[in-house]
């Protein structure tokens, strides 16, 4: 690692000098601009001396004196009292700061026209539980203004009202009742106030209704409250991940509407990706906190059963294309990972332990320690899991679910420089080591092992500048290293062996501005570097990437919201990209909200898909990447290794970027504060999509594959969310996604008559429209229900949750016409129930789970995922009672 960390600066790339260039003359600018005197017609000197006049006319007067004309609102005047005053050559700066000196706030100039600001209202306050301890990052608004701040991590907030008179402040924090307080407010006025909130039961947060819900930074890289954004977004809160009681990142997501799990078709292996709005997984971006996660499979699957879900405060889900702020690999959308932010006031500690069916065992231990008089909190999370895995076909060799076991360590330090500057570094280190034993008859007994680490680590610096700019730079760095081997256990000959190297550097700054509290804009520059080092792939390969961007956040009242934005990306294999994204939010009335968006995404071909040159050595099946697919057949032929090349194969060359158009439009309609409904259509169509495709058959019947763009695709359909709180305790919710996903071209053929399809009986007709069913692996209809019980004070809680997953297409095999047909192989359609039942004593600090997943016991054999039915019990503690 540290060798190719060394290589990497020592040979910047051209985007990297670029960038920093950019940077440097940028500040420079900014620094002389600063420097420059500037005369102002607030320095002219005037005489005047007026007796009992009313303040508006006495302002005329002046404004003839100095040459200028002011603006002011009626709040400025205090009741237009009357005044005496008598000023000889005085600069009209002093002359304005006494005579206005109880209501004035600021003076904007504009040539010769002067902008009197009434001074704003300064509100300090503090969030606190009913026992005195703080509420970090709660909102206050005050209601039917765009006037509203977020509390800090010791409860405190300020608040500035530049409108005089009688107004209402909400206070809302996650987990507690909201709080409302009506003030009487006078221009300068200096307010202190406290708001006490009460401890709620938890809300269904999948399903979106509260316009207090403030994002860290996926959805804008800025913090906005969720009901303000005109895209569909999801957000799976710490507290409802510890009530379903799950441990790895994919058993949460398989239970959210519009997600899917996937594997990969050849069954290479037991990878589990992301499938969102009829996308495959390598469209998905996957973060921890704010930064990409690397290491996919040779069909672009992340395994997200590596990602353990310990020190999570919450997952925040964007769907729709994303590239306009995060480039490629995020045309379907983002998952964001948000890691626990620990208390600044005190020590913290939380220890977790877990024990159930397939002798799995899963380890969590999370704290945290201020220190430099709270100015600095180093927190730190370990976890340990392992499984002997299961087995959803016994009569095949090996196991679906191979076992494995992983563990994991990271740690985060913030120390505040200054009050408006914070240095934060975090590293992340993951291992998990997976082995599979097993008969291959005639070959005799094999062991497959596979070892995966991930390296992260970050440095951040982050500065405000005048309660209106933020500006961050940060640097990012991750390694992805796997090695995989197969043994010949009766000879103790190791038959295969492949190792795998990725490295990704990201340098990257970007300032928001926020002048007004209806605007903000962020701009951002920097670039990426991709490195990969393979057996799979041959020499060493790169990628850079440079981009910038830009995006506007307009709220000009509270019915509107726009969003509006665009990317520009330069790649050194594909050349430039533009994204663009606009997207706008309509409140028709409290309980009617239409949503609407349309971007543009691209996605470059990964480096599996171009230089891949693999043979698994237990099943015998090939994969080769496009860019390398000639020179491979023709040696694979040579040797006399190919039985077969189907006419697919005379398709597969030089791969385009893959790009996109996504619109989602929809509505949120909340009758009552007890009652939400969300309805969101989608349509993505997409210019060269990459597919994985059988393209050939080895001698010994066994399957080449190769990747190809098809000329365009689409998918479209329907998501739909209900939420309804049946009591303050007691809340239930369901979703349902309809999908439709297929490649355009033989939607067309299909039309035409061209194409055909073979019955079991072997009879061949012409295709109709109704018997293309989907690409692969999409189901027509999904759907969940969710129960979750709390009752507080008594410590209980419970969720029962139950998942429908219709039946999807696995693959052609009648004839290869190269599309799903009602007589191709499906996957049948189920239903999984989970449930928890947990309390907690002694004040709360210890907690009991018992943890039921797939009650009914279903498994499939063509579906690995599914692990059988599962009990697991589980034991926390909480080292400190108020945590």
């Amino acid at each position: 690692m540290i060798a190719v960390t060394t290589r990497f600066l020592k040979y910047p790339p051209v985007w990297s000098t670029a960038v920093c260039a950019c940077l440097i003359i940028i500040m420079s600018l900014q620094t002389a601009a600063a420097n420059i005197p500037v005369y102002s017609i607030l320095d002219k000197k005037i005489t005047v001396r007026l007796n009992d006049t009313a303040l508006s006319d006495a302002l005329d007067v002046i404004a003839g004196q100095a040459g200028c004309s002011f603006s002011y609102s009626s709040t400025l005047l205090g009741g237009n009292r009357r005044v005496t005053v008598h000023y000889t050559d005085t600069p009209l700066r002093d002359v304005l700061a006494d005579l206005l000196r109880d209501t004035l706030g600021s003076i904007q100039v504009h040539g010769s026209k002067v902008l009197l600001v009434a001074a704003s209202a300064h509100i300090d306050g503090k969030l606190t539980t009913a026992e005195g301890d703080p509420i970090p990052y709660g909102t206050v608004r005050v209601e039917g203004k765009p006037y509203g701040t977020t509390s800090s991590e010791d409860g405190a907030f300020t608040l500035r009202v530049p409108d005089a008179g009688q107004c209402v402040l909400s206070a809302t924090a996650v987990g507690y009742e909201p709080l409302k307080k009506t003030l009487t407010i006078s221009p300068g006025q200096t307010l202190q106030l406290s708001f006490t909130l009460q401890e709620a039961t938890v809300q269904m947060n999948e399903v979106l209704v509260t316009a207090d819900r403030t994002l860290t930074s996926t959805a804008t890289r800025t913090a906005v409250p969720v009901g303000d954004l005109p895209m569909p977004v999801m957000i799976i809160e710490g507290r409802q991940l510890e009530m379903m009681g799950s441990r790895r990142l994919h058993e949460v997501l398989q239970e959210q509407t519009g997600l899917a799990l996937t594997t990969d078709p050849s069954g290479a292996s037991s990878a589990l990706g992301l499938q969102v709005q009829g996308f495959d997984a390598s469209y998905t971006m996957i973060m921890i906190d704010g930064q990409p996660l690397i290491g996919r499979n040779s069909v672009g699957i992340l395994d997200l059963s590596r990602i353990t879900i310990a020190n999570i405060e919450r997952i925040e889900i964007i769907k729709g294309t994303s590239s306009a702020i995060y480039g490629s690999d995020a045309l379907a959308g983002v998952v964001n990972i948000i890691t626990r932010k620990q208390p600044a006031d005190h020590p913290h500690g939380t220890a977790a332990l877990r024990y159930g069916s397939n002798q799995t065992l899963d380890a969590t231990f999370d704290g945290s320690m201020p220190w430099l008089d709270q100015r600095a909190i180093t927190s730190i999370s370990t976890n340990f899991y392992r499984t002997d895995g299961f087995d959803a076909a016994p009569d095949t060799p090996g196991k679906t679910l191979p076992p494995f076991n992983s563990y994991s360590l990271q740690s985060k330090t913030q120390y505040r420089l200054a009050p408006t500057t914070l240095l934060t570094g975090s590293a992340r280190f993951a291992s998990r080591q997976q082995h599979n034993q097993y008969d291959m008859d005639r070959l005799g007994r094999r062991e497959d092992k596979n070892v995966e680490q991930d390296v992260n680590a970050t440095v951040m610096l982050q500065n405000t500048f005048r309660e209106k700019v933020d500006l961050q730079t940060q640097y990012y760095f991750t390694q992805y290293t796997a090695r995989a081997t197969s043994t010949d256990l009766d000879n103790d000959i190791r038959v295969n062996e492949n190792k795998f190297q990725q490295y990704f550097h990201r340098v990257e700054s970007f300032v928001s501005y926020n002048p007004w509290r209806t605007l903000k804009t962020t701009v951002g520059i920097g670039g990426n570097a991709e490195i990969l080092q393979a057996s799979r792939y041959g020499d060493r390969r790169d990628m850079q990437t440079g981009f910038v961007y830009l995006q506007t956040h307009y709220t000009p009242n509270d019915k509107i919201g726009i969003l509006a934005g665009v990317r520009y990306d330069v790649h050194n294999l594909y050349g430039q990209q533009v994204s663009p994204r606009f997207g706008m939010r309509y409140a028709v009335n409290e309980w009617l909200v239409l949503k609407a968006t349309a971007g543009t995404g691209f996605k470059a071909p990964s480096f599996q898909q171009l230089y891949l040159s693999f043979t698994n050595p237990s099943a015998g099946y090939t994969v080769l990447g496009a860019a390398i697919f000639d020179q491979e057949v023709a040696r694979l032929q040579a040797n006399g290794e190919i039985l077969e090349l189907f006419p697919v194969a005379e398709k597969v060359g030089s791969l385009k970027a893959e790009h996109s158009l996504s619109f989602n439009a929809g509505f949120v309609l909340q009758p009552t504060e007890d009652v939400s409904f969300e309805i969101n259509a989608f349509r993505n169509n997409i210019d060269n999509m990459i597919l994985e495709d059988p393209v050939g058959v080895k001698r010994l019947g066994t399957q080449l594959y190769s990747y190809r763009n098809i000329e365009r695709a689409f998918t479209q359909g329907l998501e739909t969310n209900l939420r309804w709180t049946i009591t303050p305790g007691l809340q239930f919710a369901i979703g349902y996604q309809l999908l439709y996903a297929k490649d355009q071209s033989i939607v067309d053929k299909i039309k035409r008559g061209e194409e055909q399809v073979r019955t079991p009986e072997g009879r061949i007709r012409t295709a109709k429209p109704s018997d293309y069913f989907n690409l692969v692996s999409r189901s027509r209809h999904m759907a969940n229900a969710k129960i979750f019980y709390e009752h507080t004070a008594r410590g209980i809680s419970a969720s029962l949750r139950a998942t429908y997953r219709g039946k999807y297409g696995i693959g052609d095999r009648n004839v290869p016409n190269l599309f799903i047909d009602p007589y191709d192989l499906y996957a049948d359609g189920y239903v999984l129930l989970n449930a928890t039942l947990e309390k907690r004593l002694f004040q709360k600090q210890l907690g009991i789970q018992l943890i039921c997943d797939n009650i009914t016991d279903y498994n499939d054999s063509l579906i690995p995922n599914l692990l059988g039915r599962q009990f697991i019990t589980a034991l926390s503690w909480r080292f400190n009672k108020n945590d």
